[in-house]
């Protein structure tokens, strides 16, 4: 996006956006798209700049995800962790049970429950994909994540 930035951490990520959208000193949040909207209203200067799923949200059509506009970056999905006590058998039991629910509720039921839209694979096989980019980013700005320490 041709800029840098200067991670701040709040206690949730809802505070920034009300920040952003009340006085303007924090300017960047990511967000759902539906608070988003709620909040766009209180300040119409407010600009989505992308979408961080794997397609485009049918609330913001005209926004790109960001993959369409060159970035390759994890999408947002959230994941269900195990303990580390668990047997590999019994999460991969659990795994395929979450699957079997999800295919079973459909893509457009659980967008409309948490505002995202959900991966095409297995949970498992999303976890894997994300980690390893995530490993693979944080190799590739080591650099620059150590300097912003």
């Amino acid at each position: 996006m041709g800029f840098e930035v200067q991670p701040v951490i709040f206690r949730s990520n809802f505070d920034a956006l009300v920040l952003m959208a009340g006085d303007e000193t924090v300017n960047l949040v990511i967000e759902t798209p539906q608070n988003y909207l709620n909040l766009r209203s209180v300040n119409p200067r407010l600009q989505a700049l992308g979408i961080s799923c794997s397609v485009r949200n049918p609330k913001l059509p005209e926004v790109k995800t960001l993959k369409e506009q060159g970035y390759s970056v994890p999408t947002i999905y959230y994941f269900t962790m195990a303990s580390n006590q668990m047997s590999t058998s019994k999460q991969k039991q659990l795994g395929t049970i979450l699957d079997q629910a999800m295919t079973a509720i459909g893509r457009d039921k659980i967008f409309e429950m948490i505002d995202l839209s959900v991966p095409l694979i297995s949970g498992e096989q999303h976890y894997y994909q994300t980690y390893d980019m995530f490993t693979s980013l944080i190799q590739k700005y080591k650099s620059k994540i150590e300097n912003a320490r």
